[in-house]
C-alpha cells in the first residue's frame, strides 16, 4: 500500500493522472496473501503468537496519509502569515 501513497503523491506533484487501480488491487491481493500465510503460520506453531505480534505492531504503527488538500491549506496559511509580517514590517519602516 505504501507505494500507492507514493504515486498518489507523484500524480499530485507532477499534476499527472496516472491509473491507479491496479496498483490498488495488486495491494489488496498481497494484504490477503499475507494474511493467509500468517494463518498458516500460526496454525502449524501456535506457541509463537505471530498473529498477537503482528496485531500489537499494527495498533502502534501510525500511518501519515497524504492529503492533497492538507498540503494546500497549509501553504494558504502560510502565504497569510508571511503577508501579514510584511504588512507589519513596512508599517514599521514607515512610522520611523
Amino acid at each position: 500500500m505504501a507505494w500507492h501513497g507514493i504515486m498518489r503523491r507523484v500524480n499530485h506533484m507532477t499534476g499527472m493522472a496516472f491509473d491507479l487501480s491496479e496498483l490498488v488491487q495488486k495491494g489488496k491481493q498481497l494484504v490477503q496473501a499475507v494474511s493467509e500465510k500468517v494463518d498458516e503460520i500460526e496454525s502449524s506453531t501456535p506457541d509463537v503468537g505471530l498473529r498477537a505480534y503482528l496485531t500489537q505492531l499494527a495498533d502502534q504503527f501510525e500511518e501519515q496519509t497524504f492529503d492533497p488538500m492538507e498540503t494546500v491549506w497549509a501553504q494558504e496559511i502560510d502565504k497569510l502569515f508571511d503577508y501579514a509580517d510584511d504588512d507589519e514590517e513596512g508599517e514599521s519602516e514607515s512610522k520611523e
